[in-house]
């Protein structure tokens, strides 16, 4: 890469000057920074706190709270009443996903000191389900009446992933990985969670035998949960130690912003969500130091968006952005090639709405394989709430999604 256009401290101001001219130039309209979200507290009457783990496509919430004896229990929520569901004779119970047809999946112990079994529940109907010889979780399941999870030997142990299809069991863990939380599932057995290694919490997505890494842009930890029938994941990262914690979404090479907008949330955890993008989660504030369930549905405008797109012809890498911010944000563009991250520009813009196009060409850019930008808009505390990706094959001239 020696010689070329991202070595080049000139090529990269020539850059920055032309797109900060372009942006400065553009109409510009005063707004509050919005949230790509309304969110509706979910928090059973009289719980001390509650988690929202599960929704189906009519909008059913599926969760946990604890009681003031100290005692869990799930419940349902059809968006006007709590069902609360106990396992009969059951100490704990715990209720995470939930299918279209209304069947849920979670877990209970019979003792404080468990063990631990899966549990279906289908109407007013209980099952019972073992990882052979673990305690287990069941997490989500799908159409097909598949089941993930995760089992362990009890507190304290490594925690495995499994797939459950009727009455096999597939052990599901990451390789290299020293544990892996198994959490998401959708009808085409897609299946997403979180797993750790040497380098640190990662998310992860797993179809047709095959394991992919998910990484949220420069941050220290990511956690992946839930995905739906259209492919979009939800999750949660942590730019560094001690910083607070983020949710967002994934959907093709887009991440999205989810946090809770209410004073003091110092964590936002996406659990789930369904087909028309509804989210499940759990939030923590000063007002909320337990933890509440909460429902977020999407606004038609979200705080950003930046749809960016890349090719190459001719010797010319063209990075093309269609770019709106309800605030002002700082942007920042790099470039990832031959394994090296390559800085382009980190500048602040206005707030910009409509949105506009914008063109940055890279002539005499060399064939040097695939190469990946990355454009991210974040706010003044730094947290990112627009991240999108795009690659390019420079050997053959031609776009990669």
């Amino acid at each position: 890469m020696s010689g070329s256009a991202l070595r080049r401290k000139d090529s990269k101001l020539l850059f920055g000057i032309a797109v900060a001219a372009a942006l400065l130039a553009a109409p510009r309209r005063t707004s509050a920074q919005g949230s790509a979200y309304t969110f509706t507290r979910v928090l059973p009457p009289g719980s001390v706190s509650t988690e929202a783990t599960g929704i189906d496509g009519s909008g059913r919430v599926v969760g946990t709270y604890k009681s003031p004896d100290g005692r869990f229990h799930g419940y349902v929520f059809d968006g006007i009443t709590y069902r609360t569901v106990d396992f009969p004779g059951g100490w704990h119970t715990y209720l995470f996903g939930i299918d279209g047809s209304g069947r849920t999946v979670g877990s209970y112990n019979m003792t404080a000191a468990g063990p631990y079994h899966g549990l279906i529940v289908d109407a007013d109907a209980f099952t019972t389900f073992d990882f052979p010889g673990f305690d287990t979780d069941g997490r989500a399941i799908n159409s097909g009446g598949q089941i993930v999870g995760i089992y362990d030997s009890g507190p304290g142990t490594t925690a495995h992933g499994y797939l459950k299809t009727g009455d096999t069991y597939t052990s599901i863990d990451v390789p290299g990985a020293d544990l892996t939380h198994v959490i998401g599932l959708n009808d085409a057995g897609t299946i997403t969670g979180t797993y750790r290694d040497a380098a640190g919490i990662h998310g992860f997505y797993y179809s047709a035998g095959s394991f992919g890494a998910i990484n949220f842009p420069e941050v220290s930890h990511t956690l992946v949960l839930g995905l739906n029938n259209v492919g979009a994941v939800v999750g949660a990262s942590r730019r560094q130690a001690g910083a607070n914690v983020h949710g967002f979404l994934l959907s093709g090479s887009s991440y999205r912003s989810i946090s809770v907008d209410l004073p003091g949330v110092v964590m936002t955890l996406p659990m789930a969500i369904n087909d028309a993008g509804r989210v499940v989660g759990n939030y923590y504030s000063s007002d909320c130091p337990n933890g509440c369930g909460f429902l977020a549905t999407p606004r038609p405008d979200g705080p950003c968006d930046q749809a960016l797109t890349l090719t190459y012809a001719a010797g010319t890498l063209n990075m093309r952005f269609n770019l709106r911010g309800a605030a002002p944000y700082t942007w920042t563009v790099s470039l990832l090639a031959v394994n090296t991250s390559f800085p382009l520009w980190s500048i602040p813009i206005p707030t910009l709405s409509p949105a506009i196009s914008l063109d940055v060409p890279i002539p005499g850019f060399p064939p040097v394989g695939r190469v990946v930008a990355l454009g991210t808009l974040r706010t003044a505390a730094g947290e990112i709430v627009c991240a999108d990706y795009a690659a390019a094959n420079t050997a053959s001239s031609t776009t990669t999604p």
